[in-house]
């Protein structure tokens, strides 16, 4: 059997799981928005760099 301070610090953290469990999906969403922006700022390098290649070739 728990003793009566097992127990209580069990309860309190089942209490707290979905709080942390909200605060996890956040930082899950904020991380895939980071990704997606930092895969959209290379696909707009890239983009700008073919741009100058091609400008830069026709110009020869």
């Amino acid at each position: 059997m728990r003793s009566r301070d097992e127990t209580q610090a069990f309860d309190n953290f089942n209490k707290c799981l979905p709080k942390i469990t909200v605060y996890l999906e956040k930082i899950s969403i904020a991380l895939t928005i980071i990704a997606l922006q930092s895969e959209n700022q290379e696909t707009k390098d890239e983009l700008d760099d073919a741009f100058s290649k091609r400008k830069k070739d026709g110009k020869d």
